[in-house]
């Protein structure tokens, strides 16, 4: 971040570790309203993300000291969860946080899910096609939330390098987000 600060002073932080909800949060941080505890705090942090925050602090220390914009890219792990279990057709556009509809899978996604998905879940796979193709359209609604977050902090900064910090499985093979945004 630093480097590309230094290439590029203009520059936006998308988080996938935090829901749109904690926006108003964020904001306040970059301004210097909040303590690093608030911050935390207010943003539930180890309910929504729950790793350490020492291994994050510095990301957010980076953009409040630089006035660097931060933005939530996630949902509601609620919202993917119930996707997940029903269905993206059964869950209604209203209660998706105003995600709209993903873009199909690529090949090579939908294959190396179906691996993942095999992997970590062993009895899942005697649950049939039908409960992978609902963990596929939570992936997929999840990749598509991050990716139109993304695409609106570009429309927000048009001349801003936007940079998104997220998990591998979102990124790898360009088969997630990258995939949502084209």
């Amino acid at each position: 971040l630093r480097a590309l600060h230094a290439l590029r002073p203009h520059v936006v932080i998308g988080l996938e570790m935090l829901p749109r909800s904690a926006q108003p949060v964020l904001d306040a941080w970059v301004r210097g309203e909040l303590s690093e505890q608030q911050l935390f705090e207010r943003t539930e942090w180890k309910r929504v993300w729950g790793m350490p925050t020492e291994l994050y602090a510095g990301i957010f220390r980076f953009a409040r000291d630089r006035g660097v914009p931060l933005r939530a890219l996630n949902i509601e792990r609620n919202v993917v969860r119930e996707v997940s279990r029903i269905g993206l057709a059964a869950v209604p556009l209203s209660s998706r946080e105003g995600v709209g509809d993903p873009a199909g899978p690529l090949a090579g996604y939908r294959a190396w899910l179906q691996q993942v998905w095999s992997d970590h879940m062993p009895s899942a796979r005697r649950a049939g096609d039908d409960a992978f193709a609902r963990f596929l359209d939570g992936q997929l609604l999840w990749d598509r939330a991050m990716a139109e977050a993304l695409a609106g902090a570009v429309r927000e900064y048009p001349d801003a390098l936007v940079v998104g910090l997220m998990g591998s499985g979102h990124v790898v093979h360009g088969y997630g987000v990258e995939h949502q945004l084209r």
